[in-house]
């Protein structure tokens, strides 16, 4: 899961609610990023792989019970 620079506490909940990695942006200029990529794709006709710079990569801390407790939530 890819977000953007987000409140540290926005961060240590993504990590603990969804059993992914999460990897925070670093700041930029995503909608320049979005159109280099786009001409380049027109251009050349392939995508390319650009790859994006990682602020912060907390480390995951999945919590089961979080999820558990949101499905029975949403459920009744």
């Amino acid at each position: 899961m890819v977000i953007r620079e987000a409140d540290p506490a926005v961060r240590a909940s993504a990590a603990q609610v969804f059993a992914a990695p999460v990897v925070v942006r670093a700041p930029g200029e995503d909608v320049a990023d979005g159109a280099a990529v786009q001409a380049a794709w027109a251009l050349s006709g392939t995508r390319p792989a650009w790859a994006a710079t990682s602020a912060a990569e907390p480390t995951p801390d999945f919590r089961p019970i979080i999820r558990a407790r949101y499905a029975a939530h949403a459920l009744a």
